[in-house]
């Protein structure tokens, strides 16, 4: 099965807010499906108002870069990032964005906006790792 249910969706955004309370972060996360549209968003209190939306961008560069937009921006130079955002706005190559590959395919993507870089890293590592734990085998 390559889809990602919303009952996924809501285990990885759980273990994403676990992972900002524990690193004292305060963030939102989006979880894609393969097509890119949301499954599932969830804003903790007292997030910033355009968070969800950074989350959405972080969550749609990595379901189309098919990597961590951590590993994308030093993947891409700079001009080409800037013309793949420039063709598709809601693309964004800042931290905290994930593809979620389930039998070699990308099933959907995670993005979380709010902390650090490092931060929202952690947060998607975290959900990643929950998503392992229901064995839905994820990579």
């Amino acid at each position: 099965m390559t889809e990602l249910s919303l009952d996924h969706a809501l285990t990885m955004l759980a273990a994403v807010v676990r992972q900002a309370r524990a690193d004292g972060a305060v963030v939102a996360a989006t979880v894609l499906d393969a097509a890119g549209a949301a499954v599932a968003t969830q804003r903790m209190d007292g997030i910033f108002p355009a968070a969800a939306t950074l989350a959405d961008r972080k969550a749609f560069g990595a379901l189309n870069c098919r990597m961590p937009t951590r590993e994308a921006s030093g993947v891409f130079p700079e001009p080409i990032r800037q013309a793949l955002v420039a063709a598709e706005p809601r693309i964004s190559f800042l931290h905290g964005g994930v593809p979620v590959l389930r039998d070699g395919a990308v099933a959907g993507a995670l993005g979380v906006a709010g902390g650090t870089g490092e931060q929202d890293a952690a947060c998607c590592e975290a959900a990643l790792a929950a998503l392992e734990e229901l064995h839905v085998p994820v990579g």
